[in-house]
């Protein structure tokens, strides 16, 4: 059947780094809970965290297959909350505006921290399979007018 990660779009793995950043999982908590399910969960080059198959993620994000709440995932509530975090992330940069003007700059390659490159990279496609409820639509709201002002500017 080949591997799991064949078949998901980018944004369907985790790297250890962005859960510990991004959705401000501590590393000892997460350490642990990679541990206790290294008979399901892979971890590859760079941290990127896997199902060993695919049929786990299709059992966990199944409501009538997978009936034990403490397991179970909603992908909708997920990505919901995994927008959140892009949202938060990137709206502390553009709360600080002067650091985007000396990226890239003088000859340097300024490299962004990796939960605000997976954050820049991956909000839309989390956005869109979020349910995209009013405080959704208010945070890319408060998130973009600023940057549109700023570009503008």
């Amino acid at each position: 059947m080949g591997h799991a990660s064949a078949n998901w779009d980018s944004c369907s793995f985790l790297h250890s780094t962005l859960a510990t950043d991004l959705l401000h999982i501590g590393t000892e908590r997460l350490d642990h809970l990679l541990h206790a399910l290294r008979a399901v969960i892979h971890v590859r080059e760079r941290d990127a965290i896997y199902p060993i198959h695919a049929s786990l993620r299709d059992f966990l994000t199944a409501p009538d297959r997978c009936t034990d709440p403490r397991v179970f995932v909603d992908p909708t509530h997920h990505h919901s909350m995994i927008s959140r975090a892009c949202f938060d992330c990137m709206t502390s940069l553009l709360q600080k505006p002067a650091d985007l003007g000396n990226i890239g700059q003088d000859g340097k390659k300024t490299l962004l921290p990796d939960d605000l490159t997976y954050a820049c990279q991956y909000w839309a496609r989390h956005l869109a399979k979020s349910n995209l409820d009013q405080s959704l639509v208010d945070r890319l709201a408060s998130m973009t007018l600023p940057l549109l002002v700023f570009c503008i500017g």
